[in-house]
């Protein structure tokens, strides 16, 4: 996204294409109003393209300016496009900016986040092309300074032994905070000299401090999406949650079961909540994008619906509307003169006290400590937890009480027959009819 424009390119291997929508006078999903900028399978000469930036898959996109956007990528890329591609939007020309620093490998299914106030792009995990022979998993954080061009491989600290590389996921820069979820998970092991893939479920967070260069996976709660890949998320208008759309179903391994189902993530508390959401949803779908505008709006473009054995992946072609503020389906997004400023949250992610470890990153995967998922301090007690507390306080209460009952008891019986007893009424007024008669019998001796 750059300023009121949709860009999109990528995701074939036959051509290479760039595409842009205008929303500046609004959107409607009825009139998907595209416009083609470029196509490498017209003449080279028509399209001012230089030989070597060709079509892939799996890539990755961001703004550089109001003119500018990169890729890099992904399977089937060139030298050019896996090393990073600029496009510019007026001239439609591709071109290989300058770099310094240590570029990152070729490598496919990563995540870029964009940090507009430092324009600095933060890059996570991926994994090798598929036309390796042998594959590699990566778990770096990584970033791009676009001011002066220059690629930086900070130090992570990382609390809980080593994390999985992962790949196919999303991530999502809110409060100076990167949000890994979902995707898919990849362990090196020794024993067999083979990575170990499984699905990445949404049950923990992986979450990076892009100031402090610290990491943690932590435990979420709540009503928890089922696992899925090639989902879609967007910041959400609040300024602290992360909204989830789609995906394939992780657990059916013969066919293809995509969802369009909708959840909340709270950053702050790593909460998920699933929101009633009125209108008509669109047709479930896998492997497509989403970008949030306006501050208000999900647009969900594109994707795989189905998939035939014959002819392969049947493709979504309709754009969706979701109204993060009114949580409904909308057909349409009015026109609007005015920029809108993403909130400022009024939370926001705590690490808890833990001693972090300094870890290797990038092909440093023969450690075999297992990813430790630290507990979620936001926990609501459980039931069990509940009853077993009730339990012990009915029972510490029950003790008390015999207890006072007995020490009072005691009293009574070791108490001076002198004193007088005066929480005890009955033997006070007992006593005092004592004394009445033994003065009635004085005064009539005397």
């Amino acid at each position: 996204m750059i300023n009121n424009t949709i860009v999109a390119t990528g995701g074939s291997s036959q051509s290479l294409e760039v595409w842009q929508q205008d929303l500046s006078n609004g959107m409607n999903v009825d009139q998907n109003c595209w416009t083609k900028l470029f196509d490498n399978s017209i003449n080279e000469e028509a399209t001012n393209i230089a030989k070597g930036y060709l079509p892939y898959k799996h890539g990755i996109g961001f703004r550089v300016s109001d003119r500018l956007f990169a890729v890099q990528g992904g399977d089937n890329a060139s030298s050019l496009i896996s090393k990073l591609a600029y496009f510019d939007l007026a001239t439609r020309a591709w071109s290989s900016p300058i770099t310094q620093g240590s570029e990152p490998s070729p490598r496919a299914r990563m995540s870029v986040s964009m940090n507009e106030t430092t324009n600095i792009a933060w890059f996570y995990g991926g994994r090798t092309e598929l036309t390796d022979q042998s594959s590699n998993y990566f778990n770096s954080f990584y970033y791009f300074d676009i001011q002066n061009s220059t690629w930086n491989w900070p130090d992570t600290y990382y609390s809980g032994g080593h994390r999985p590389a992962r790949y196919g996921h999303s991530s999502n820069l809110i409060s100076e905070r990167l949000f890994i979820i979902g995707g898919k998970t990849a362990v090196h092991s020794t024993d067999s000299n083979s990575w170990v893939q499984s699905s990445g479920d949404f049950q923990s967070v992986l979450v990076y401090d892009t100031a402090h260069h610290q990491a943690i996976t932590m435990a979420a709660i709540g009503d928890i999406p089922p696992a899925r890949y090639s989902f879609s998320t967007v910041n959400g208008p609040d300024g602290k949650s992360i909204v989830l759309f789609g995906g394939q179903n992780a657990t059916d391994t013969q066919g293809f079961d995509a969802t369009n189902d909708v959840y909340v993530l709270d950053t702050c508390t790593l909460r998920w909540a699933r929101p009633a959401i009125s209108g008509k949803p669109p047709v479930a779908r896998a492997g497509h994008e989403a970008i949030v505008y306006g501050n208000q709006y999900m647009i969900v473009m594109m994707g795989i619906q189905n998939y035939d054995s014959l002819t392969g992946p049947i493709y979504a072609d309709e754009t969706a509307i979701l109204d993060m503020k009114s949580w409904a389906w909308v057909s349409h997004i009015p026109a609007t003169s005015t920029i809108a400023t993403v909130t400022s949250p009024a939370c926001r992610f705590t690490f808890p006290v833990v001693i972090p470890n300094t870890d290797g990153d990038d092909g440093d995967y023969n450690n075999n400590g297992n990813a430790t998922v630290v507990s979620n301090t936001n926990r609501s007690p459980t039931t069990t937890q509940l009853a077993v507390g009730i339990t012990f306080g009915v029972l510490g209460f029950l003790l008390l009480s015999t207890g006072a009952v007995i020490f009072i008891l005691r009293i009574r019986r070791d108490v001076d027959a002198k004193q007088n007893p005066r929480w005890m009424p009955s033997v006070f007024k007992r006593r005092n009819r004592e004394k009445l008669s033994s003065r009635s019998v004085s005064s009539a001796a005397s």
